[in-house]
């Protein structure tokens, strides 16, 4: 971010404050289209194409009731014929005895029961093959999911009827004929299975799923190249209903709001954004172990949720659980959503900050497993964690919208402990975490490495070995998360798993030359293939953040920065801001310029590497840049050049109207004085020479020179 002009930056001269992005020869910028807000409706259901297609199977035991009937429900305008790789959705409509034991269950009543969500006592299925000359290839084996379909109201959800208790969601990736069997089975009966029918793939707009390039360094989408930026959006919240501190989940306004904020990220210019499945939302399984109808409407939300993605192109970094809920207590204080129960060590009963009936996560409660630790070998607990994972991929794994799949936020954080006591601080009476200073509390990642880590990488290897063998998750990259780095030294090499395709850990400091620090981690740590660590995979930050005490005063500037230089640090999308939840002063607005300008560049295609950072000897500016060698004479650089005298020093302003200060950068500063002198640079700095490493001898070179706030284009050269 080349500044000149201005070096102080807040709300109301934000846009004033000039930086550069530089492009070595032209790129073509396309514009970002983007669809505005749209609350879905509930699918209308058909019979399956209005015809004769289907027809039941001759049934017997306790199936034999009411003749089953497949029913069409996606894409309703065109039974029979799908889009490629768009949502086809079947409704399986079960014989009215079945049905009725399954309600049974969901409703709590009396008599028979049998548990939908236990794939032991009902399973429902589909196997689909698609034709090629006169061959048939497959099956790919779809699970069926139980569905409840709903309305939002003003008190909550209104449950719509519906008799196909059983939904099949399926993404073909080939244009042509397919056939489909859909099949079930109950706990002690033979399975059956309704007559095959056939429908018609024809080309569609979709580009298919994102994956990881052949090169395995950035992402692609179908042949596409996918460069992510966005923002941690995490799921429904606001700045006034703060819901991971409460009880309650979230209402429907909440989720109204939250599609709000995915169309306000999307007009902003993101593609993408982080989200947690998390016990306040989205999550299906919290108070009660193996049992999720209490939690369908929170289910259908996040279909909801995924449909609107699809309108606003938007990508999902999708984390399938929150690491709060394996905390005793969590270190937030969020004590409705974490691990321990009421009257546990660390849970006083006579506190006032946690309630009489928390009786904590439904694994600690039901299985008996007091320590969280024990969830990691506990056979039963793996069990019912995996018809977790079955359940969510079954109803959402077919989405193009999802990226990325993320299995836990900050690995590294699990079993930790907390100290929470009532106090008044700053003035505001409170439950707070507090010092430990009796050493109660453990962090066992920390404390006792040897003894966690086994357990932990063991149970992640298998968690992502179930979603990739047994599941069949080979259309999204899986990824897994720590705060900070693992623990090499004591044996954590979960990032070199086979079945774990993206390395991601989740980035917070301080430090002005914090983005030369993140080329060195992974560009010379683990994508050198002379060094120790070399990992031949992605690396991604799906958290970014400056830690410290400066997030409420350097108006900005550190979001600003990561957007605009963590994508040439050799990562595959931009770090993603943790701050800014609810585009506060529009921060997102600064997303726009930096996707445009790498939007339709082949990184993978064309092997893009990732260039030494180059920074001057006084320290002041850094140029930071990814370069394509020579492919039939031409080479290729984009780039940004950054004003480090720019920072949260120089341009934050803290509550009381000086500047933001962290003494933890005192060192930095002694050694770097300039970093409080703001300087100014001129127009006519654009002509001085920056020497690329990598772009081999050439003759001459264009350079196009854009701003990096706005996007705005400021000349080019020849040189």
């Amino acid at each position: 971010m080349f500044i000149f002009g201005q070096t102080s930056m807040n709300t109301t001269n934000l846009l004033l404050v000039k930086s550069l992005f530089f492009i070595l020869f032209s790129l073509i910028i396309l514009p970002a289209i983007h669809a505005q807000i749209v609350v879905p409706i509930s699918f209308t259901q058909n019979e399956l194409f209005q015809t004769d297609k289907v027809k039941s199977a001759d049934l017997s035991g306790q199936l034999a009731g009411y003749k089953p009937t497949l029913l069409w429900c996606a894409p309703l305008d065109t039974p029979g014929n799908v889009g490629q790789f768009e949502k086809v959705e079947i409704g399986v409509r079960l014989d009215s005895l079945v049905s009725n034991q399954v309600l049974n269950h969901v409703f709590r009543r009396e008599g028979d029961k049998i548990n939908p969500f236990n794939p032991e006592e009902i399973d429902v299925y589909a196997d689909f093959w698609v034709q090629s000359g006169a061959v048939w290839y497959g099956p790919i084996r779809m699970n069926a999911f139980y569905f409840q379909d709903y309305t939002r109201t003003t008190k909550g959800w209104a449950l719509n009827a519906s008799e196909d208790l059983f939904r099949i969601r399926f993404t073909p990736e080939y244009i042509g004929r397919w056939r489909c069997k859909v099949s079930a089975k109950l706990k002690n009966e033979e399975p059956f299975s309704f007559e095959e029918f056939t429908f018609e793939t024809i080309p569609s707009e979709s580009k298919g799923f994102v994956r990881v390039g052949d090169h395995k360094r950035f992402l692609r989408e179908g042949e596409d190249p996918f460069f992510p930026i966005g923002q941690n959006l995490t799921g429904p919240n606001n700045p006034n209903h703060t819901l991971e501190w409460n009880n309650k989940t979230a209402s429907p306004s909440d989720y109204i709001d939250f599609l709000k904020s995915m169309s306000d990220l999307a007009n902003a210019g993101g593609n993408y954004f982080r989200y947690i499945v998390s016990p306040w939302q989205t999550e299906i399984e919290f108070e009660e172990l193996g049992n999720y109808a209490d939690r369908m409407p929170n289910a259908w939300e996040f279909d909801q949720i995924l449909e609107h993605a699809k309108e606003l192109d938007l990508k999902l970094h999708l984390n399938l659980a929150m690491h709060y809920t394996f905390e005793a207590p969590n270190g937030y204080a969020m004590t409705d959503w974490d691990w321990s129960a009421q009257g546990d060590d660390l849970n006083p009963s006579n506190s006032p900050c946690f309630r009489d009936d928390d009786k904590g996560y439904c694994y600690r409660n039901e299985l008996d497993l007091v320590n969280p630790q024990d969830f990691l070998t506990d056979s039963l607990a793996m069990v019912y964690y995996k018809r977790r994972l079955r359940y969510m991929v079954a109803r959402w794994g077919y989405s193009t919208n999802i990226a990325v799949m993320e299995l836990l936020s900050e690995a590294n954080n699990f079993g930790n402990e907390s100290i929470i006591e009532v106090k008044t601080i700053n003035g505001k009476y409170g439950c707070y975490t507090l010092p430990d200073t009796a050493n109660l509390a453990d962090s066992p990642y920390k404390d006792f490495p040897a003894l966690i880590i086994p357990k932990l990488m063991s149970w992640q290897i298998e968690m992502c070995r179930y979603l990739k063998e047994d599941l069949g998750i080979t259309q999204h990259p899986l990824a897994v998360s720590y705060t900070g780095e693992p623990d090499f030294v004591h044996g954590d090499s979960t990032y070199y798993s086979p079945y774990v395709d993206i390395a991601t850990f989740n980035n917070y400091g301080l430090s002005i030359n914090k983005f030369e620090k993140n080329y060195l981690i992974v560009s010379k740590k683990y994508h050198d293939n002379k060094s120790d660590f070399y990992l031949d995979k992605p690396f991604m930050h799906s958290e970014y953040g400056p830690g410290g005490g400066i997030t409420n005063c350097d108006e900005g500037i550190r979001f600003v920065k990561t957007v605009n230089l963590t994508p040439f640090t050799g990562l595959a999308g931009s770090g993603i801001n943790w701050h800014f939840h609810w585009n506060e002063d529009s921060m997102w607005n600064y997303l726009r310029p930096v996707q445009e300008l790498l939007d339709s560049i082949p990184f993978d295609a064309e092997n893009w590497q990732t260039g030494e950072p180059i920074v001057m000897k006084d320290q002041s500016v850094e140029v930071m840049y990814l370069y394509r060698p020579k492919v039939e004479g031409r080479s290729k650089a984009v780039g940004v050049v950054s004003n480090r005298t720019f920072n949260f020093y120089t341009g934050g302003i803290d509550e009381a109207g000086g500047t933001c200060k962290d003494d933890s950068l005192n060192t930095e500063l002694q050694e770097n004085p300039l970093y409080l002198l703001p300087m100014d640079y001129k127009f006519e700095d654009l002509k001085k020479t920056i020497k690329l490493n990598g772009m081999g001898a050439s003759k001459a070179y264009q350079i196009e020179w854009f701003n990096a706030l706005t996007g705005d284009f400021l000349g080019e050269y020849s040189v």
